[in-house]
């Protein structure tokens, strides 16, 4: 939540519970109690001025509440800025008359406001309310998902309240940060309010995230396209809504949860037990504040389809990073290639960047991860080598979920520029998740140890010579694992 968020809050609940209704004390607390007090499911006023002129959002409000053909409203689309956004609607939807309902910078807490305060009141044609909300839940007041679904609850709750004859096509919430899937847990919890009856669940977030030129920028906007996928997505669930004879059906667009197990395994899908340690838990780097707008700049944000029809990648930390340019260039030009390497990332960063956003489903077209991870777990931290193998396993559990279909290649941790110290030891459990299948192991630490001046002189660094050797090195088994099947 931001600083103004936090400074005016207190005041506007108090306004924004004064002007609600009052329930009665026994329906309250029932209320209460099933959907649980959070500020995403309080109703407030909208406070966020940032860019806007003071009073703009209750003058919003109050021209939704006197809109042209509002009384004769049939659908009713309720969101924030990505709702108010389409601006179609009606024209997607004729001849039913549709009333957009969106507001620029809302949360579920503000439309809850504004519900309750009228914006559905006096609509005897309503049939059907569509609910988009929950992007600025995450985006601005950083709400967690059990709150953010408590406020989606409260809407849906309200509008049961004031427009009783109205059924809810309840969106999934849609992704940020140009399609990166950072709601799934949370639309697999919403999904579970559909009950084909009065709350039809529909998400549509994979489709977005994996149609070129849908999503227009970070925070999620969609553009005209991405719009006909929305219209093109509930439009049958619309029909059947606004027919005479409403039949049961089944959510739509439920995002099963991936299973942490590597694929077609000798373990049969199991997942072998991870150590839990630090190397394992999955942990936003604090070395830089910077670090955090480069994972979204590498990962997310930048050339997003590039990266995601890549066929190979290289995914460590500052070596895999630094990789130059012209041998980049020079050595996977007949490849479609992607570098997610970040400075100074540990096997926990990495898990965590798999997480949220840097390797996920859509990258159908990978055949082959090159890993480079693991020097800083051993210098910055001292960490054991079996929490350095753990935490390389888990990576690999990781991408083995997300992109069954992509081989892995291991590199063994790179010898520091005192050679005396190989790092066999953590090698040789790191050799040991290989299994010839799936996953492949390499190691060239003697090459860079008997090549003059291949190491850098802080001991995470490899010189341009070095690179020589290790692309050198690697070259005949990223040509073999490309080529198979």
């Amino acid at each position: 939540m931001t600083r103004r968020l936090q400074i005016y809050l207190p005041g506007l609940l108090l306004l924004g519970l004064w002007a609600v209704p009052a329930l009665p004390a026994a329906a309250q607390e029932a209320a209460d109690e099933e959907i649980g007090l959070c500020a995403a499911a309080t109703p407030v006023m909208n406070p966020w001025t940032k860019g806007n002129p003071e009073g703009w959002w209750m003058k919003w409000h109050e021209r939704l509440m006197t809109a042209p053909g509002r009384k004769e409203a049939q659908i009713v689309i309720i969101g924030d800025s990505i709702t108010a956004g389409w601006h179609a609607a009606g024209e997607q939807f004729a001849p039913w008359k549709v009333l957009n309902l969106g507001v620029n910078c809302d949360s579920t807490q503000h439309a809850l406001w504004r519900i309750l305060n009228g914006e559905v009141d006096g609509m005897p044609n309503l049939k059907v309310a569509v609910v988009e909300l929950g992007v600025n839940n995450k985006g601005i007041n950083r709400h967690s998902d059990a709150d953010i679904e408590k406020g989606i609850m409260a809407v849906c709750d309200a509008l049961k309240q004031k427009a009783p004859q109205a059924r809810i096509i309840l969106m999934g919430v849609f992704p940020r940060y140009y399609g990166w899937h950072n709601s799934d847990k949370l639309n697999r919890d919403l999904a579970r309010l559909h009950d084909g009856k009065r709350i039809f669940f529909v998400n549509i977030n994979r489709a977005l995230a994996d149609t070129e030129g849908a999503i227009a920028d970070h925070v999620g906007h969609l553009t005209g396209k991405g719009c006909e996928i929305w219209a093109d997505s509930i439009r049958s669930t619309v029909e059947n809504l606004m027919s005479g004879n409403v039949r049961f059906q089944e959510p739509i667009g439920v995002v099963s949860e991936a299973s942490s197990a590597p694929r077609d395994g000798d373990d049969g899908g199991k997942a072998r037990s991870i150590k839990s340690c630090r190397a394992t838990t999955p942990t936003r780097s604090l070395k830089s504040p910077r670090w955090y707008f480069k994972h979204f700049g590498i990962s997310v944000w930048g050339k997003k389809f590039e990266r995601r029809r890549a066929e190979l990648a290289f995914l460590g930390g500052t070596i895999t990073h630094n990789i130059p340019r012209t041998v980049w260039d020079k050595e996977f030009a007949p490849f479609k290639t992607y570098n997610l390497g970040m400075p100074g990332d540990r096997t926990e960063n990495v898990l965590w960047r798999i997480d949220n956003g840097a390797i996920d489903p859509a990258w159908s077209n990978l055949k082959l991860l090159v890993l480079e991870v693991g020097v800083d777990n051993k210098k910055d931290c001292q960490d054991k080598p079996e929490d350095i193998a753990a935490g390389f396993e888990a990576i690999c559990n990781r991408v083995r979920a997300n992109v069954p279909q992509a081989k892995i290649l291991l590199m063994g941790l790179f010898p520091p520029f005192s050679v005396n110290e190989k790092h066999d030891n953590v090698n040789t459990l790191i050799a040991k998740i290989a299994d010839g299948k799936h996953v492949y192991y390499l190691n060239i630490n003697d090459a860079l140890i008997e090549t003059p001046d291949a190491l850098g002189g802080d001991g995470t660094t490899l010189t341009g010579k070095g690179y020589e050797v290790w692309l050198e090195q690697m070259r005949p088994i990223v040509a073999e694992l490309m080529e198979e099947e």
